[in-house]
């Protein structure tokens, strides 16, 4: 439901401040955060927290590059992203930490905005977090998009990929229960 959406998003809004607080403690400011989101009241509300720019589709072309710009110089240790807008071309190498609040269906989504620090020019070492709650619908889109992208390898590539599932294991991810709630 929309409620049980709203509350895991809200604890993974207080571990990602949590951890970005933590982060800046142990590298001194050293290091840079994109946060990606696909709901922007999630990076409002953590706004409210750190503070840093919002990026999301709403923005015309010359306010994103002026946020761009300045990320890029340090001006800024966090920026908040909706992966669809921050995803796909831009080059943000001042950024070495990225953090994944929800899970995309399709795994070139969340493919793409790692990429945005892990690029040519990086001096330093990328981590990824990506916060999944288990037991959830959430955890069958990302075990579905490791499917996808093992798949996506072997045909490709003709390469032979090591399993990561059993054939039970992913028809299992094809019947998640359904609980309905009543009043």
């Amino acid at each position: 439901t929309q409620q049980t959406i709203t509350t895991s998003m809200n604890q993974k809004t207080m571990l990602a401040v949590l951890l970005l607080n933590s982060i800046a403690k142990q590298t001194n400011g050293s290091d840079y955060a994109i946060v990606f989101s696909k709901r922007k009241d999630v990076h409002v509300k953590m706004n409210e927290h750190i503070a840093g720019p919002i990026i999301d589709g709403t923005l015309d072309t010359a306010t994103r590059h002026r946020i761009v710009e300045e990320f890029q110089h340090g001006q800024h240790p966090v920026l908040y992203s909706t992966i669809k807008v921050g995803g796909v071309g831009l080059n943000l190498q001042r950024a070495n930490r990225i953090i994944l609040l929800d899970p995309s269906w399709n795994p070139v989504d969340d493919k793409q905005a790692c990429f945005r620090a892990y690029r040519y020019g990086q001096q330093k070492e990328v981590f990824i977090y990506r916060f999944i709650v288990t037991n959830s619908i959430e955890e069958c889109i990302y075990r579905c998009a490791i499917h996808k992208n093992s798949a996506a390898c072997r045909i490709i590539d003709e390469k032979e990929v090591e399993r990561h599932f059993t054939r039970s294991q992913l028809q299992a991810l094809q019947s998640f229960p359904e609980k309905v709630l009543k009043k």
